[in-house]
């Protein structure tokens, strides 16, 4: 493929924002995410398993970022007529929003478990 970023510009930018998510860049959601299995796995003495998250997280950066490169910042291959069909352009914008504002707004979210727990046992 190649050259999608002229294209499909907000395409390519929800396509990012997921996939930094998935690398586990902060401030998105994954981020956090994988923050809490290492740190976790780290505090139970598990540091073979916190190696191998790290491990996994670089090897995902490396494929997402050369799959993005290819895909969206390549050279342009063939000829594109079409930008997209707007519910699939607003479905990978709606997730790379979400994906951002989950970062953004984790402490609030992880209030909410424990304030339904303590409801459960009162």
């Amino acid at each position: 493929l190649g050259g999608l970023d002229k294209a499909m510009p907000v395409t390519a930018a929800g396509f990012l924002f997921c996939s930094l998510s998935i690398m586990g860049f902060p401030p998105f959601g994954g981020f956090y995410a994988k923050l809490m299995v290492i740190l976790a796995t780290v505090k139970e003495g598990h540091f073979w398993i916190a190696g191998l998250a790290i491990f996994t997280a670089i090897l995902t950066m490396l494929y997402l970022f050369r799959l993005f490169n290819g895909i969206f910042l390549g050279q342009r291959e063939i000829s594109f007529s079409s930008k997209g069909r707007g519910s699939m352009v607003a479905c990978v914008l709606f997730l790379g929003i979400v994906s951002l504002a989950i970062g953004l707004f984790i402490g609030q979210l992880l209030g909410l478990p424990n304030i339904a727990v303590a409801q459960i046992f009162r």
